[in-house]
C-alpha cells in the first residue's frame, strides 16, 4: 500500500497544502507545533476514519472556517489507484471513495492500512492496563471484524449493566441474564486477544534473536490475566458486583504483562529497554498484517525518536530496513537515517509552509 499524495483543505492549522510521498522513506521535518503530526493524522484517517487525537470532528477544522477537507490518491496493495475525499463539517463527517459515498466507514479498512508509532506507545508497556487493552483492541478491531462486532456488544451489554448497578433497587435476575450474554462474547475475545499476544511474545523473541545477538537468549513471556472464566462463582460474582455497584469481571477490566528473563519489563527495566520494547511491538502489527492478511501497511512514526539515545536510535533504524512506506515525523534530520541506502523524501515544514 502506498498513499501517493494527500491534499489538507482547512485541516487543523493547514489552509491547503498538498504533500507528495515516495513509495519508501520520507522525512517531513519541522520545529514542534508547525503541523507534523497533523499531517500523520490525516494520514492515520484514511486508514480508521477516526481521529487519533480526538473524538470530535469540528476539532478538525481549522479555526474560523466551517468545513475541511482531506483529499487523497492511495494504491493498494493489488496496485489500484483510489481516490479518498472525506470532509468534515458540523453535521460530521463525509466519506467518498472513488466518487462513491461510504455508508459504513469501516470499509476504508479494506482499501488502505497503517500502522501508527509515536513517543506514546511506551504506555503500553509503562502505564495502566487501559493502554494495553487500548493496543489490542485497537489493533484487533482494525483487523478483525467479528472481533470488532463481538467487542461492541460487549460494550453496550457493560453500558446497559452499569446502568443497572447504579440504580437504586437491582434486579439480580436480569444482572445474572447480563452476566450470562457476557460469559460468551468474552470468551471469543479473549480467545482472539490470546491468539495475537502469542504471535506479538514469539516475534519479539525473533527480533531478538535475529536483530540482537548479545542478548538472543533471553526468554519473552507475555502473560494475560483475565478476570472472567470458567472459575468463577456466579452467585459470588452477582453479590461483589451488588455490593461495589461496578462491573468487575470481563475483557474491560483484563491486562496482560510482559517478562523478560522472567522479570517484568514495566518494573525492571529502564526507559530506553522500554521505549524499544514498545516500538517492537508496534512493529509486531505491521508483521502481523503482512504475514496473515497479506496486507503492506504504510508506517506512520511520529517523533518516536524523541528521547532515545544514539545507540537506540540506529537500533531502531535497523527495524525499520524494509520495502514499506515510511513517513517519519523528526525536528532533527541529521540524526536519523544518515546511513540509509533508499531515496529521502525530505519535506520541510516552517511557520506552516510547504518547501
Amino acid at each position: 500500500m502506498l498513499v501517493n499524495s494527500i491534499e489538507l483543505i482547512n485541516f487543523r492549522n493547514y489552509s491547503s497544502r498538498k504533500f507528495q510521498f515516495n513509495n519508501n522513506l520520507n522525512l517531513i521535518i519541522g520545529n514542534n507545533g508547525q503541523g507534523k503530526s497533523n499531517l500523520i493524522e490525516a494520514i492515520q484517517f484514511l486508514s480508521i476514519s477516526k481521529s487519533i487525537k480526538t473524538n470530535i470532528s469540528l476539532e478538525l477544522i481549522k479555526s474560523g472556517c466551517i468545513e475541511s477537507s482531506i483529499i487523497a490518491e492511495i494504491t493498494d496493495d493489488d496496485s489500484f489507484k483510489n481516490s479518498i475525499h472525506i470532509k468534515f463539517n458540523n453535521r460530521g463527517k463525509q466519506i467518498i471513495l472513488n466518487n462513491k459515498l461510504l455508508i459504513k466507514s469501516s470499509d476504508l479498512l479494506k482499501t488502505f492500512n497503517t500502522v501508527y508509532i509515536s513517543e506514546e506507545d511506551i504506555n503500553i508497556v509503562s502505564g495502566s492496563p487501559v493502554e494495553r487493552r487500548r493496543f489490542l483492541d485497537g489493533f484487533l478491531t482494525k483487523t478483525d471484524f467479528e472481533y470488532m462486532d463481538n467487542l461492541k456488544q460487549f460494550k453496550q451489554i457493560i453500558k446497559q449493566k452499569s446502568k443497572l448497578l447504579k440504580e437504586e433497587k437491582i434486579n439480580r435476575d436480569i444482572l445474572v441474564l447480563y452476566n450470562t450474554k457476557l460469559i460468551g462474547i468474552n470468551k471469543i475475545i479473549i480467545k482472539k486477544r490470546r491468539k495475537f499476544l502469542e504471535y506479538v511474545k514469539e516475534n519479539i523473541q525473533n527480533y531478538l534473536e535475529n536483530k540482537f545477538h548479545h542478548i538472543k537468549n533471553k526468554k519473552v513471556e507475555i502473560i494475560y490475566t483475565n478476570t472472567l472464566n470458567n472459575e468463577n462463582d456466579e452467585k459470588e460474582m452477582v453479590n461483589k458486583e451488588i455490593k461495589y455497584r461496578e462491573c468487575l469481571y470481563g475483557a474491560h477490566r483484563d491486562d496482560f504483562s510482559i517478562n523478560f528473563q522472567e522479570k517484568n519489563v514495566k518494573k525492571y527495566m529502564s526507559l530506553g529497554q522500554k521505549r524499544l520494547i514498545s516500538f517492537i511491538l508496534k512493529l509486531s502489527e505491521k508483521d502481523y498484517l503482512i504475514k496473515y492478511k497479506k496486507i503492506n501497511p504504510v508506517i506512520l512514526v511520529d517523533d518516536a525518536f524523541n528521547g532515545l539515545d544514539d545507540q537506540t536510535i540506529k537500533i531502531t533504524e535497523e527495524l525499520l530496513q524494509d520495502s514499506l512506506q515510511k513517513i517519519v515525523t523528526t525536528t532533527n534530520k541529521n540524526k536519523l537515517f544518515s546511513n540509509i541506502n533508499s531515496e529521502i523524501n525530505e519535506i520541510e515544514i516552517k511557520e506552516n509552509a510547504t518547501i
